[in-house]
Order: C-alpha cells, then sequence, then structure tokens
C-alpha cells in the first residue's frame, strides 16, 4: 500500500511512505479488474498524469494518510507527520479545499471531505513550524505562517527553531580572540591557538546571527518557540533524534 512501518525501538516506529505506491493502490482498488489497472498502471500517459496533474496525487496520499491515523489511533500516543517545504506544504494541506470545488459528487468529493476535517480537526490535529535561525528560513517560516493562518485558518501550536548555538555562560570577546589568532604563531602549539580562536569567533558570530532572527519570529509570529541547540551528529540516527525529543518535550513542559 505504499506505508510500512518500521520498528525503532519499543513503542518508537517510523512510517516509510511511498506516494506513488499509494496513488497505484488507488488505482487498483478503484478499478478491481487486473487486466485493466494493470493496462493503466504500466501506461505512460498514467505516470505522466500522476506527475503533472495538480492537486490529485496530494489528495489521495493524504486520504491514505488519515486512513492510516485512523487505524493507527489506539495503538499510538503521537503520529509526527513530516509535511514538504513551504511552497508545496501550503499546496499539499490546501488540496482538499481545492478538491471540495472541483469535485462536487462521488468518492473523491468524499475523500476531500475526510481530509479536510482531519487537517481543520484541532482536537486531535496540530500544525508546528520547523525553521533555522537565519535570514531565508525565517523569511520563508513567516510567509507560511501567514498562509496557514490564511489560506487554511489553522492555528501554530510552536515554532521550533534548530540548530541554535546558545550563548555562553561566560561569553568570549571577539576581539581578544582576534588577537589571539594573530599571536598564534609565538605559542607552542599555533595551531591550536588558531584553531581555538576560530571556533570562538565561528560561536559568536553564529550566535548572534541565531539572536537577530529568533527575535525577528518573535516579533513576527505570535506562537510559542521550542529552541533546539546546535547538536552534533552527521549519523542523524535515532540517539540523534531522542536527543532532540528531550528538548522538545522540555521546551514543550515549560510553555
Amino acid at each position: 500500500m505504499g506505508l510500512k512501518e518500521v520498528a525503532l525501538r519499543p513503542n518508537l516506529f517510523a512510517l516509510h511512505f511511498d506516494e506513488q505506491m499509494v496513488f497505484d493502490d488507488f488505482i487498483k482498488k478503484s478499478f478491481r479488474f487486473k487486466t485493466i489497472y494493470r493496462r493503466i498502471l504500466e501506461s505512460s500517459v498514467y505516470r505522466y498524469f500522476t506527475a503533472a496533474a495538480p492537486g490529485f496525487k496530494e489528495l489521495i496520499v493524504l486520504d491514505a494518510i488519515r486512513e492510516f491515523l485512523e487505524r493507527a489511533r489506539p495503538r499510538f500516543d503521537r503520529v509526527l507527520i513530516d509535511a514538504p517545504a513551504t511552497g508545496h506544504g501550503i499546496s499539499y494541506f490546501e488540496v482538499a479545499h481545492q478538491a471540495l470545488r472541483t469535485f462536487k459528487v462521488g468518492s473523491l468529493h468524499r475523500k476531500a471531505l475526510a481530509v479536510q476535517s482531519m487537517v481543520t480537526d484541532r482536537a486531535n490535529t496540530g500544525t508546528l513550524i520547523v525553521t533555522l535561525a537565519e535570514e531565508m528560513p525565517v523569511n520563508e517560516s513567516i510567509e507560511l505562517e501567514k498562509a496557514i493562518r490564511g489560506k487554511l485558518s489553522l492555528d501554530i501550536d510552536a515554532i521550533v527553531i534548530n540548530g541554535i548555538f546558545p550563548s555562553l555562560s561566560r561569553p568570549m570577546d571577539p576581539e581578544a580572540l582576534e588577537r589571539l589568532r594573530e599571536a598564534a604563531p609565538f605559542f607552542a602549539s599555533p595551531d591550536l591557538a588558531r584553531g581555538f580562536s576560530a571556533a570562538g569567533l565561528f560561536h559568536h558570530a553564529r550566535n548572534q546571527i541565531n539572536r537577530h532572527h529568533i527575535e525577528r519570529l518573535q516579533g513576527a509570529m505570535d506562537a510559542p518557540q521550542i529552541q533546539i541547540p546546535f547538536l552534533a551528529d552527521e549519523a542523524k540516527d535515532v540517539e540523534f533524534l531522542e536527543e532532540v525529543a528531550k528538548f522538545l518535550t522540555r521546551e514543550a513542559s515549560v510553555s
């Protein structure tokens, strides 16, 4: 069906999601006879249509997610859906509203109603914006928040700000770090001195950038902030996700 659960930890699952397989499954259910749906699935016109038809695939995919959530509700406490990036994300969740204007009756009309109900169900569905405290991501987040509230009439539960370089308990003086870099050749270990200076200057610069854009978000968006510090882990494995989850839980409980 294009949806496959993968166990990561006890009581923690990931969902592998294949949009094309979900759409193919919809065709099989719609036409039922193998000789008919095989001819459709093997057609180059069908492949072109599923890639180009505006909103059609998204509606089927969102309805498949809705059906999965209905089956999963007794088993899972929370289901997190990683939506597409800003531009596609808005059209993705607006598709049910558009489909209701296009399909006045029939199965697609019923699917659109069900998806619209899922997206706007404040008792069971929440919306988080995830961003970085940098210029372009913040610009997109502000536009996304306006579109979600305006086009979809949804509230934002929180904005998650990733990769923040936090202020140090004893801030380093950038001028002193510059002097250290200049004096590095006179140290017993010049490379260590230069490395310490470069690391300190980088941290200071990133902290200043982050603080500036966090203030921009606070001024532009009326939503709680959940701030996640920069966590060095190239693998981005389950342990990394659990570390991020600690900050999410801690910040959410404070909010």
